[in-house]
Protein backbone atom coordinates (compact mmCIF):
# COMPACT_ATOMS: atom_id res chain seq x y z
CA UNK A 1 0.00 0.00 0.00
CA UNK A 2 1.36 3.46 -0.82
CA UNK A 3 1.74 5.50 2.24
CA UNK A 4 -0.01 8.64 2.90
CA UNK A 5 2.76 10.42 4.71
CA UNK A 6 5.55 9.75 2.17
CA UNK A 7 3.41 10.39 -1.20
CA UNK A 8 0.81 12.54 -2.65
CA UNK A 9 -2.19 11.26 -2.67
CA UNK A 10 -3.60 8.70 -5.74
CA UNK A 11 -7.17 10.19 -5.74
CA UNK A 12 -8.04 13.69 -5.30
CA UNK A 13 -12.28 14.64 -4.71
CA UNK A 14 -12.76 17.72 -6.01
CA UNK A 15 -15.49 18.74 -3.75
CA UNK A 16 -16.95 22.50 -4.53
CA UNK A 17 -19.78 23.91 -2.36
CA UNK A 18 -21.86 26.99 -1.83
CA UNK A 19 -24.05 27.11 0.57
CA UNK A 20 -24.26 23.67 1.30
CA UNK A 21 -24.27 23.37 4.98
CA UNK A 22 -27.52 20.61 4.43
CA UNK A 23 -25.60 17.56 3.01
CA UNK A 24 -21.93 19.09 3.12
CA UNK A 25 -20.87 17.03 6.33
CA UNK A 26 -22.37 13.70 4.69
CA UNK A 27 -20.24 14.21 1.38
CA UNK A 28 -17.48 14.26 3.27
CA UNK A 29 -17.82 11.57 5.00
CA UNK A 30 -18.50 9.44 2.72
CA UNK A 31 -15.15 10.25 0.97
CA UNK A 32 -12.97 9.81 4.44
CA UNK A 33 -14.65 6.38 5.05
CA UNK A 34 -13.47 4.62 1.77
CA UNK A 35 -11.63 1.31 2.38
CA UNK A 36 -8.51 2.39 0.59
CA UNK A 37 -6.72 6.25 2.43
CA UNK A 38 -4.83 6.83 -0.23
CA UNK A 39 -6.69 10.27 -1.61
CA UNK A 40 -7.52 13.74 -0.22
CA UNK A 41 -10.50 15.58 -0.03
CA UNK A 42 -10.30 19.60 -1.79
CA UNK A 43 -13.38 21.47 -0.78
CA UNK A 44 -13.26 24.64 -2.55
CA UNK A 45 -15.77 26.85 -0.90
CA UNK A 46 -16.99 29.37 -3.20
CA UNK A 47 -17.88 32.37 -0.98
CA UNK A 48 -20.58 30.95 1.10
CA UNK A 49 -23.02 32.42 3.36
CA UNK A 50 -24.10 30.37 5.59
CA UNK A 51 -21.97 27.58 7.88
CA UNK A 52 -20.26 25.82 5.03
CA UNK A 53 -17.39 27.00 5.69
CA UNK A 54 -17.27 26.28 9.22
CA UNK A 55 -17.92 22.83 8.42
CA UNK A 56 -15.22 22.18 6.11
CA UNK A 57 -12.62 23.34 8.79
CA UNK A 58 -13.87 21.08 11.38
CA UNK A 59 -13.05 18.01 8.70
CA UNK A 60 -9.64 20.04 8.16
CA UNK A 61 -8.49 20.27 11.81
CA UNK A 62 -9.91 16.37 12.00
CA UNK A 63 -8.03 14.67 8.91
CA UNK A 64 -4.68 15.79 7.16
CA UNK A 65 -6.02 14.57 4.41
CA UNK A 66 -9.10 17.53 3.96
CA UNK A 67 -8.09 20.72 2.44
CA UNK A 68 -10.30 23.57 2.10
CA UNK A 69 -9.56 26.51 -0.20
CA UNK A 70 -12.26 29.51 0.38
CA UNK A 71 -12.98 32.97 -1.69
CA UNK A 72 -15.61 35.33 -3.16
CA UNK A 73 -18.21 33.78 -5.07
CA UNK A 74 -17.29 33.26 -9.06
CA UNK A 75 -19.36 30.63 -9.96
CA UNK A 76 -19.10 26.72 -10.00
CA UNK A 77 -16.76 26.66 -13.24
CA UNK A 78 -14.45 29.03 -12.03
CA UNK A 79 -14.59 27.47 -8.52
CA UNK A 80 -13.35 24.28 -10.27
CA UNK A 81 -10.59 26.02 -11.98
CA UNK A 82 -9.34 28.00 -9.14
CA UNK A 83 -9.14 24.70 -7.61
CA UNK A 84 -6.95 22.59 -9.97
CA UNK A 85 -3.64 24.42 -8.56
CA UNK A 86 -4.25 22.34 -5.51
CA UNK A 87 -4.90 18.74 -7.21
CA UNK A 88 -2.04 16.24 -6.43
CA UNK A 89 -3.70 13.31 -6.98
CA UNK A 90 -3.24 11.36 -9.87
CA UNK A 91 -6.70 10.90 -10.84
CA UNK A 92 -9.55 13.28 -10.07
CA UNK A 93 -13.15 13.18 -9.18
CA UNK A 94 -15.69 15.45 -8.96
CA UNK A 95 -17.99 15.43 -6.07
CA UNK A 96 -21.27 17.91 -5.54
CA UNK A 97 -21.78 18.26 -2.22
CA UNK A 98 -24.78 16.74 -2.48
CA UNK A 99 -23.83 13.72 -3.45
CA UNK A 100 -22.00 11.07 -1.94
CA UNK A 101 -19.46 8.53 -2.98
CA UNK A 102 -20.68 4.70 -2.86
CA UNK A 103 -19.72 2.67 0.39
CA UNK A 104 -16.95 1.47 -0.18
CA UNK A 105 -16.24 1.58 -3.69
CA UNK A 106 -12.77 3.01 -3.32
CA UNK A 107 -10.42 -0.23 -2.50
CA UNK A 108 -6.80 -1.01 -2.80
CA UNK A 109 -8.20 -3.43 -5.81
CA UNK A 110 -9.42 -0.37 -7.29
CA UNK A 111 -6.26 1.82 -6.89
CA UNK A 112 -4.53 -1.41 -8.32
CA UNK A 113 -6.72 -1.37 -11.64
CA UNK A 114 -6.32 2.53 -11.80
CA UNK A 115 -2.85 1.89 -11.66
CA UNK A 116 -2.86 -0.72 -14.95
CA UNK A 117 -4.96 1.89 -16.43
CA UNK A 118 -2.08 4.17 -16.66
CA UNK A 119 0.11 1.53 -18.21
CA UNK A 120 -2.57 1.45 -21.06
CA UNK A 121 -2.64 5.75 -21.44
CA UNK A 122 -5.74 5.25 -19.96
CA UNK A 123 -6.57 8.99 -18.91
CA UNK A 124 -10.47 9.14 -18.62
CA UNK A 125 -12.60 6.45 -17.31
CA UNK A 126 -16.55 6.73 -18.20
CA UNK A 127 -19.05 5.64 -15.91
CA UNK A 128 -22.05 4.43 -15.54
CA UNK A 129 -24.63 6.48 -12.98
CA UNK A 130 -26.78 5.87 -10.12
CA UNK A 131 -28.98 8.28 -8.77
CA UNK A 132 -31.64 8.62 -5.87
CA UNK A 133 -34.31 10.77 -4.19
CA UNK A 134 -33.30 13.40 -1.93
CA UNK A 135 -32.69 10.61 0.97
CA UNK A 136 -30.41 8.45 -0.77
CA UNK A 137 -33.11 5.94 -1.30
CA UNK A 138 -35.60 4.86 -4.19
CA UNK A 139 -31.69 4.10 -6.00
CA UNK A 140 -31.48 3.43 -10.29
CA UNK A 141 -28.92 2.13 -11.87
CA UNK A 142 -28.29 4.15 -15.39
CA UNK A 143 -26.19 2.18 -17.49
CA UNK A 144 -24.05 3.68 -19.80
CA UNK A 145 -24.34 1.60 -23.61
CA UNK A 146 -20.74 1.74 -24.94
CA UNK A 147 -18.12 -0.60 -23.31
CA UNK A 148 -14.44 -0.90 -24.31
CA UNK A 149 -11.27 1.04 -25.22
CA UNK A 150 -11.64 3.92 -27.23
CA UNK A 151 -8.27 5.89 -28.76
CA UNK A 152 -7.93 9.62 -28.32
CA UNK A 153 -10.20 11.80 -31.00
CA UNK A 154 -12.62 8.84 -30.76
CA UNK A 155 -16.31 9.40 -31.95
CA UNK A 156 -17.03 8.47 -28.65
CA UNK A 157 -16.32 11.49 -27.13
CA UNK A 158 -19.51 12.97 -28.46
CA UNK A 159 -21.12 10.16 -26.48
CA UNK A 160 -20.68 10.66 -22.71
CA UNK A 161 -24.55 10.58 -21.22
CA UNK A 162 -24.48 11.08 -17.62
CA UNK A 163 -23.10 14.50 -15.53
CA UNK A 164 -19.20 15.24 -15.08
CA UNK A 165 -19.45 13.77 -11.42
CA UNK A 166 -20.15 10.11 -12.91
CA UNK A 167 -16.50 9.75 -13.98
CA UNK A 168 -12.95 9.44 -13.87
CA UNK A 169 -10.33 11.92 -15.17
CA UNK A 170 -6.26 12.00 -15.19
CA UNK A 171 -4.96 14.68 -13.24
CA UNK A 172 -2.22 14.91 -15.84
CA UNK A 173 -4.68 14.93 -18.76
CA UNK A 174 -6.18 18.26 -17.73
CA UNK A 175 -3.11 20.18 -16.41
CA UNK A 176 -1.34 19.43 -19.62
CA UNK A 177 -4.11 20.44 -22.06
CA UNK A 178 -5.09 23.15 -19.83
CA UNK A 179 -9.26 21.98 -20.11
CA UNK A 180 -10.71 24.60 -18.19
CA UNK A 181 -14.53 25.38 -17.15
CA UNK A 182 -16.61 27.72 -18.83
CA UNK A 183 -17.18 30.50 -16.48
CA UNK A 184 -21.04 30.68 -17.40
CA UNK A 185 -23.73 30.49 -14.64
CA UNK A 186 -24.96 28.03 -15.90
CA UNK A 187 -21.96 26.38 -16.45
CA UNK A 188 -21.48 23.88 -19.33
CA UNK A 189 -19.78 21.02 -18.29
CA UNK A 190 -20.51 18.58 -20.71
CA UNK A 191 -17.61 21.15 -23.08
CA UNK A 192 -15.48 19.85 -20.29
CA UNK A 193 -16.40 16.52 -20.30
CA UNK A 194 -16.10 16.17 -24.43
CA UNK A 195 -12.89 18.00 -24.48
CA UNK A 196 -11.47 15.54 -21.86
CA UNK A 197 -12.73 12.03 -23.67
CA UNK A 198 -11.08 13.80 -27.05
CA UNK A 199 -7.34 14.80 -25.95
CA UNK A 200 -7.34 11.84 -23.68
CA UNK A 201 -4.52 8.99 -24.96
CA UNK A 202 -7.23 6.64 -24.59
CA UNK A 203 -10.59 6.50 -22.78
CA UNK A 204 -12.30 3.65 -21.39
CA UNK A 205 -16.38 3.00 -21.10
CA UNK A 206 -17.13 0.82 -18.58
CA UNK A 207 -21.01 0.25 -18.02
CA UNK A 208 -20.48 -1.86 -15.07
CA UNK A 209 -18.40 0.90 -13.15
CA UNK A 210 -19.78 3.81 -10.86
CA UNK A 211 -18.12 6.43 -8.23
CA UNK A 212 -21.26 7.87 -6.40
CA UNK A 213 -25.05 8.25 -5.80
CA UNK A 214 -26.24 11.33 -7.72
CA UNK A 215 -28.89 13.02 -5.23
CA UNK A 216 -32.15 14.30 -6.98
CA UNK A 217 -33.39 16.93 -4.86
CA UNK A 218 -34.92 20.69 -5.47
CA UNK A 219 -32.40 22.44 -4.77
CA UNK A 220 -30.11 21.18 -7.57
CA UNK A 221 -28.87 23.98 -9.53
CA UNK A 222 -29.94 22.23 -12.71
CA UNK A 223 -33.80 22.48 -11.35
CA UNK A 224 -33.61 25.89 -11.25
CA UNK A 225 -32.18 27.31 -14.28
CA UNK A 226 -34.20 29.56 -16.36
CA UNK A 227 -34.47 27.03 -18.90
CA UNK A 228 -34.05 29.80 -22.51
CA UNK A 229 -31.32 31.37 -20.22
CA UNK A 230 -29.94 28.05 -20.06
CA UNK A 231 -30.21 27.92 -24.01
CA UNK A 232 -28.39 31.07 -24.33
CA UNK A 233 -25.44 30.08 -21.87
CA UNK A 234 -25.19 26.86 -24.52
CA UNK A 235 -25.08 28.71 -27.98
CA UNK A 236 -22.53 31.40 -26.76
CA UNK A 237 -20.39 28.28 -25.42
CA UNK A 238 -20.80 25.75 -28.15
CA UNK A 239 -20.43 28.23 -30.58
CA UNK A 240 -16.46 28.10 -29.41
CA UNK A 241 -16.30 24.30 -30.34
CA UNK A 242 -15.41 24.51 -33.87
CA UNK A 243 -12.76 26.73 -33.69
CA UNK A 244 -11.51 24.67 -30.45
CA UNK A 245 -11.60 21.68 -32.89
CA UNK A 246 -9.59 23.65 -35.64
CA UNK A 247 -6.80 24.39 -32.97
CA UNK A 248 -6.50 20.82 -31.67
CA UNK A 249 -5.64 18.29 -34.73
CA UNK A 250 -7.55 20.16 -37.46
CA UNK A 251 -9.64 17.14 -37.49
CA UNK A 252 -12.04 17.93 -40.09
CA UNK A 253 -14.48 15.25 -39.29
CA UNK A 254 -14.75 16.47 -35.35
CA UNK A 255 -15.07 19.85 -37.11
CA UNK A 256 -17.92 19.30 -38.93
CA UNK A 257 -19.57 17.43 -36.16
CA UNK A 258 -18.56 20.73 -33.76
CA UNK A 259 -21.04 22.32 -36.35
CA UNK A 260 -23.40 19.90 -36.34
CA UNK A 261 -24.38 20.17 -32.62
CA UNK A 262 -23.93 23.94 -33.28
CA UNK A 263 -26.77 23.87 -35.78
CA UNK A 264 -29.17 21.62 -33.02
CA UNK A 265 -28.38 24.17 -30.58
CA UNK A 266 -29.09 27.35 -33.04
CA UNK A 267 -32.86 25.44 -33.44
CA UNK A 268 -33.14 24.68 -29.68
CA UNK A 269 -32.55 28.15 -28.95
CA UNK A 270 -35.16 29.88 -31.64
CA UNK A 271 -37.85 26.73 -31.06
CA UNK A 272 -37.93 27.49 -26.90
CA UNK A 273 -38.16 30.80 -27.65
CA UNK A 274 -41.46 31.21 -30.32
CA UNK A 275 -42.70 28.34 -28.26
CA UNK A 276 -42.61 30.46 -24.58
CA UNK A 277 -43.78 33.08 -26.34
CA UNK A 278 -40.46 35.80 -26.09
CA UNK A 279 -40.58 38.38 -27.45
CA UNK A 280 -38.13 40.19 -30.32
CA UNK A 281 -36.85 42.27 -27.85
CA UNK A 282 -36.07 40.02 -24.75
CA UNK A 283 -34.83 37.50 -27.52
CA UNK A 284 -31.49 40.02 -28.56
CA UNK A 285 -31.54 40.95 -24.74
CA UNK A 286 -30.64 37.50 -23.91
CA UNK A 287 -28.50 36.90 -26.74
CA UNK A 288 -27.12 40.13 -25.55
CA UNK A 289 -26.59 39.90 -22.05
CA UNK A 290 -24.85 35.76 -22.89
CA UNK A 291 -22.34 37.46 -25.33
CA UNK A 292 -23.51 35.71 -28.21
CA UNK A 293 -20.81 36.20 -30.78
CA UNK A 294 -23.47 38.25 -33.92
CA UNK A 295 -21.50 35.87 -36.43
CA UNK A 296 -22.93 32.98 -35.22
CA UNK A 297 -26.59 34.12 -36.24
CA UNK A 298 -25.20 34.28 -40.08
CA UNK A 299 -26.08 31.72 -42.38
CA UNK A 300 -23.36 29.41 -42.58
CA UNK A 301 -22.76 26.30 -45.21
CA UNK A 302 -21.35 24.12 -42.67
CA UNK A 303 -24.62 24.80 -40.46
CA UNK A 304 -27.82 22.00 -41.25
CA UNK A 305 -30.70 23.30 -43.39
CA UNK A 306 -33.23 23.97 -40.15
CA UNK A 307 -30.19 26.10 -38.32
CA UNK A 308 -29.71 28.41 -41.91
CA UNK A 309 -34.13 28.40 -42.24
CA UNK A 310 -34.26 29.54 -38.51
CA UNK A 311 -31.44 32.00 -38.97
CA UNK A 312 -33.06 33.93 -41.70
CA UNK A 313 -36.65 33.66 -40.79
CA UNK A 314 -35.10 35.58 -37.41
CA UNK A 315 -33.55 37.75 -39.09
CA UNK A 316 -36.63 38.51 -41.25
CA UNK A 317 -38.95 38.66 -38.19
CA UNK A 318 -41.20 35.94 -39.49
CA UNK A 319 -41.35 34.56 -35.72
CA UNK A 320 -45.48 32.89 -36.74
CA UNK A 321 -43.44 30.75 -39.42
CA UNK A 322 -40.83 30.11 -36.68
CA UNK A 323 -43.28 28.97 -34.28
CA UNK A 324 -44.97 26.92 -36.86
CA UNK A 325 -42.16 24.93 -37.35
CA UNK A 326 -41.00 25.05 -33.44
CA UNK A 327 -44.45 23.47 -32.98
CA UNK A 328 -44.13 20.71 -35.98
CA UNK A 329 -40.42 19.53 -34.70
CA UNK A 330 -41.77 19.29 -30.94
CA UNK A 331 -44.53 17.46 -32.09
CA UNK A 332 -42.14 14.84 -33.99
CA UNK A 333 -40.15 14.43 -31.16
CA UNK A 334 -43.04 13.71 -29.25
CA UNK A 335 -44.51 10.71 -31.72
CA UNK A 336 -41.42 9.47 -31.90
CA UNK A 337 -40.46 9.21 -28.49
CA UNK A 338 -44.35 7.77 -27.52
CA UNK A 339 -43.34 4.90 -30.89
CA UNK A 340 -40.06 4.30 -29.08
CA UNK A 341 -41.83 3.92 -25.50
CA UNK A 342 -44.37 1.57 -26.49
CA UNK A 343 -42.30 -1.12 -28.13
CA UNK A 344 -39.49 -1.15 -25.89
CA UNK A 345 -38.42 -1.16 -22.55
CA UNK A 346 -35.39 0.68 -21.17
CA UNK A 347 -33.14 -1.97 -20.23
CA UNK A 348 -30.42 0.56 -19.29
CA UNK A 349 -32.25 2.35 -16.23
CA UNK A 350 -33.15 -0.69 -13.73
CA UNK A 351 -33.82 0.08 -10.01
CA UNK A 352 -31.82 -1.65 -7.43
CA UNK A 353 -31.39 -2.16 -3.58
CA UNK A 354 -27.90 -0.84 -2.26
CA UNK A 355 -26.99 -4.66 -1.61
CA UNK A 356 -27.36 -5.09 -5.63
CA UNK A 357 -25.36 -2.05 -5.93
CA UNK A 358 -22.45 -3.35 -3.29
CA UNK A 359 -21.98 -5.96 -5.68
CA UNK A 360 -21.56 -3.87 -8.53
CA UNK A 361 -18.85 -2.22 -6.86
CA UNK A 362 -17.20 -5.02 -5.52
CA UNK A 363 -16.60 -6.03 -9.26
CA UNK A 364 -15.79 -2.80 -10.14
CA UNK A 365 -12.13 -3.46 -10.68
CA UNK A 366 -12.26 -6.96 -12.48
CA UNK A 367 -14.71 -4.94 -14.94
CA UNK A 368 -12.22 -2.36 -15.61
CA UNK A 369 -9.54 -5.33 -16.25
CA UNK A 370 -11.58 -7.14 -17.89
CA UNK A 371 -11.93 -4.18 -20.50
CA UNK A 372 -8.06 -3.95 -20.86
CA UNK A 373 -7.67 -7.63 -20.92
CA UNK A 374 -10.16 -7.72 -24.48
CA UNK A 375 -8.12 -5.02 -25.84
CA UNK A 376 -4.75 -6.54 -25.18
CA UNK A 377 -6.05 -9.29 -26.86
CA UNK A 378 -7.22 -7.29 -29.66
CA UNK A 379 -4.12 -5.51 -30.27
CA UNK A 380 -2.09 -9.04 -30.08
CA UNK A 381 -4.50 -10.91 -32.90
CA UNK A 382 -4.11 -7.56 -34.64
CA UNK A 383 -0.76 -8.24 -35.22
Amino acid sequence: MRSIETKSPYLTVMLPVYNGQDYLAQAIESVLSQPCEDLEVLILDDGSKDNTKKIAQKYVKQDPRVRLLSHENVGLGQNRNLGYTYVRGEWLVFLDHDDVMFPGIYTEALLSSLTKCEEFGIEMIVNSRVRGNEHLSDLHFDRIKTNGLFPSGSQESWNIPFELATNLYSSDLIMRNNILFSTTRPEMESIFRHKCAYLANHVMFCNQGFIEIRRMNDSQITNNWNKLHMRAVRLAEYAKLPQWHSQHGDDAGAVNQAYRILSGTIVEFFDDAVRSGTSVEDIQGLLYDNEVDKEILIPNDNYTISANSMIRLYHNKYFLLMKVFATIRGLIRLSRRGFVASFHINRNIVRVTCAQLAAVSRNYPTAIRRILAHAEKEKRNSN
